[in-house]
């Protein structure tokens, strides 16, 4: 079909030309169906997601809207497919730096897939993320890391005897613990992350590479705190003396 199509277009980056698909079957959905159907849903949702692709954001926000009426008409409110379109929405509103709007929608759907895996799911632990990364850009650290911190608990469980996927809230929560000066947790958190891409990755992939750059940044970061420690240090005892001789210069002769 044509969306089939258009899903091939899209993987291959054809942008334009799986657009174009996507809305010829569009218009065809909605001269079969006139009052609406999931399917027009569906079309609205795939033109959406090569908007964002293409970062045309308020285009793809929009047919993201439009497909979220249709839904809401078809389905409950705490069905997947309205979490998955709330979602796209969050992540448009994101990219816009819209963070407060982003993050009602990612609360949202956090909400609902709650309801829906009362015991854990990687969806969840992808919205706690989300969540996260925009609590990040606010520099609400505490905040984000308590997010990081729910997610990779969440991967813990589903995958005790470990997973590639922890290396990057591992990572995520380092980066935080670095920059709150946590210098020995942060190193820690980097240090697990690369143990696991030692498991799971050959050596000298990339990605271990930006691990070494965390690890290296923590241990600059600690000498430069050092450093100025000291200086800070050293400055106050040479004050000190030097106000004490100042205070002795001065006392009356008796």
């Amino acid at each position: 079909s044509l969306n089939y199509i258009s899903i091939i277009l899209r993987n291959q980056q054809k942008y334009d030309e799986a657009l174009n698909y996507n809305q010829q079957a569009l218009k065809t959905q909605q001269i079969l169906y006139p009052f609406g159907h999931v399917k027009i849903a569906y079309s609205f949702n795939n033109i959406g997601t090569i908007l964002y692709d293409q970062e045309k954001y308020n285009e793809a926000f929009d047919y993201f809207q439009q497909a979220l009426k249709i839904l809401e008409k078809f389905y409950p409110s705490s069905h997947e497919t309205i979490a998955t379109n709330l979602n796209n929405i969050g992540m448009v509103l994101r990219n816009q730096r819209k963070y407060d709007e982003a993050l009602n929608y990612h609360q949202k759907v956090l909400a609902i897939l709650q309801k829906l895996y009362p015991i854990g799911h990687e969806d969840i632990v992808h919205t706690l993320n989300n969540i996260g990364e925009i609590q990040y850009c606010k520099e609400k650290y505490d905040v984000a890391l308590y997010y990081y911190r729910q997610a990779l608990k969440i991967q813990e469980n589903l995958y005790p005897t470990g997973h590639i996927d922890l290396v990057g809230n591992f990572s995520k929560i380092g980066v935080i613990l670095n920059i709150q000066g946590k210098y020995a947790e942060a190193l820690d958190y980097h240090r697990r992350a690369f143990k696991l891409q030692q498991e799971f990755y050959p050596l000298g992939h990339v990605n271990m590479a930006y691990n070494f750059k965390h690890i290296g940044d923590i241990h600059f970061d600690q000498e430069k705190y050092w450093t100025v420690k000291k200086k800070i240090t050293g400055g106050y005892s040479i004050s000190s003396r030097h106000h004490h001789q100042q205070r002795h210069h001065s006392m009356p002769n008796t």
